[in-house]
């Protein structure tokens, strides 16, 4: 009797999330490893945190799983394994350095309050570092809602995408290396709840030293462009003019919480007549 010889079928080729390229795939830290100095005292156990609700009939919203996932090591521990060695240490590599003098800038003006000023191109600098940083986070997640050609396009232009936004605030709380994300689905009210037709939004909050970066990106036209308080938040994409930080007033946890959970008045809720729990109630994985 003869058997077949196997296959040797192989997975799905990984591709970087940037530039497409396959093979080469490097672990990217989150936060990148030359803050590490700056970080401080951090917990030796991290924690990710999801919860939410979802569209599921034309008269009710459904609540998502709410999940808290612990995991041994501190937050500069957080890694995506997306992205090729040519990208890892080419341009994002040469970001990383053009960005430091001015985070650092950053967080001596955060502390002291000194007034601190960026031209338009620096502005423009720290941003593309916000939008990088966060959209390497939610690579850490199965559903990131930055498209390829959004990251294709960054890479390129090593400039934020189009329909973004990105502020600055001087930050006073309890947090440190945080990261805030919320992922939004956004569709319009005049179509059927489920026509397919969505935009995919993200807010984040990148928290450290002091400061509070707010991140907004969607992936095309169409939803109305957010606001914030300049008296907290001070635009540093799009900006055509300087930028002086820190802005008069500062933001606390609660600020940075509601910055990336509430999406009223930008946003209208369809008004619908029922929520329907999770029955199986909230849930802690803990990982060794």
């Amino acid at each position: 009797m003869v058997t077949p010889a196997k296959s040797g079928q192989r997975g799905p080729v990984r591709r970087c999330a940037f530039c497409g390229r396959s093979g080469g795939m490097t672990k990217e830290h989150v936060w990148p490893q030359w803050l590490r100095e700056h970080a401080g005292e951090l917990e030796p156990v991290r924690f990710k945190h999801s919860a939410g609700f979802e569209r599921s009939a034309a008269d009710a919203f459904r609540e998502t799983r709410t999940v808290t996932v612990q995991q041994p090591g501190s937050v500069l521990n957080l890694v995506a394994r997306a992205v090729c060695a040519r990208c890892n240490s080419g341009w994002m590599s040469q970001l990383e350095e053009r960005v430091r003098p001015l985070l650092l800038a950053f967080i001596e003006a955060a502390y002291t309050g000194a007034p601190f000023v960026l031209a338009p191109d620096q502005a423009a600098t720290v941003a593309t570092w916000a939008v990088k940083t966060a959209w390497i986070r939610e690579l850490t997640s199965p559903s990131p809602s930055a498209t390829p050609q959004m990251r294709h396009a960054l890479h390129q232009r090593l400039l934020p995408p189009e329909y973004s936004a990105v502020w600055a605030a001087r930050y006073v709380g309890n947090l440190n290396f945080d990261i805030l994300q919320t992922i939004l689905g956004i569709a319009r009210n005049d179509r059927p709840w489920n026509d397919g037709n969505t935009r995919h939004a993200q807010w984040t909050c990148l928290i450290f030293r002091g400061i509070a970066l707010l991140v907004y990106t969607v992936d095309g036209w169409g939803v109305p462009p957010p606001q914030r308080d300049q008296a907290q938040w001070m635009p540093l994409w799009p900006s055509p003019t300087v930028v002086r930080f820190p802005p008069p007033s500062t933001i606390d946890d609660a600020g940075v919480r509601m910055a990336v959970a509430r999406q009223t008045p930008w946003l209208r809720l369809p008004d619908v007549p029922r929520f329907e729990r999770d029955a199986d109630g909230p849930q802690v994985i803990r990982r060794n």
